[in-house]
């Protein structure tokens, strides 16, 4: 094939984590992937849901679009989450898993509640003319849940909660954001947009 000019070169109009470049490493030929420069130069890793995902089980699913390899070392994660369910009465459950090895894996997610002065477990995005309580969940342990919220204050609309965590791992495995439906037959929802960010610290 004939040398071109970079400049003569078709320019690339979505990049993808997969492109290719060219490197010298230690006098070797060898190629770097963009999503390998990004993670060197930032260390933070995006994932983004792109279509909603529904879970009608009492049996947790991992949120497909979030899922990600994740290698030996330290990471910040944070979940920025909206989901919906199918009925007042109905909660959600979320935790994470890595089916790798990790000797510390702890998170806590929460969301604004209905609770005025104690825990109701039902989620409560609407407006108020008053503060309202925060309520969550938590874990110590890769794939540990740690139960269901109780309902939410209107049925099929969004939710929001965030859920932080600290990870790390001795061997390589996926993450992934596991969720399940209070009750069976009835829908919980991961909306679209729910995003990730993991900060890989050590």
């Amino acid at each position: 094939m004939a040398d071109t000019k970079i400049s003569a070169l078709t320019a690339v109009t979505t990049p993808a984590g997969t492109d290719e470049f060219a490197v010298n490493q230690s006098a070797a030929s060898k190629k770097v992937t963009l999503d390998q420069i990004k993670t060197f130069v930032n260390q933070d890793t995006i994932k983004v849901v792109a279509s909603d995902q529904a879970n009608s089980t009492t049996t947790a699913a991992a949120v497909t679009d979030l899922s990600l390899t994740v290698a030996a070392g330290t990471y910040l994660a944070k979940y920025w989450i909206v989901y919906r369910t199918a009925a007042t009465t109905t909660g959600i459950q979320m935790y994470l898993r890595h089916d790798g090895t990790t000797t510390r894996l702890a998170a806590t997610w929460y969301t604004l509640t209905t609770g005025g002065a104690a825990a109701t477990g039902i989620a409560d995005q609407a407006t108020t003319a008053t503060a309202q309580l925060m309520e969550g969940k938590g874990q110590r342990a890769s794939n540990v849940a740690s139960g269901s919220t109780q309902g939410v204050d209107t049925v099929s609309a969004d939710q929001f909660a965030v859920m932080e965590g600290l990870i790390i791992v001795t061997v390589s495995g996926t993450l992934d954001l596991m969720f399940n439906s209070e009750v069976a037959a009835s829908a919980a929802t991961i909306m679209t947009g729910t995003s990730l960010v993991l900060s890989k610290v050590a």
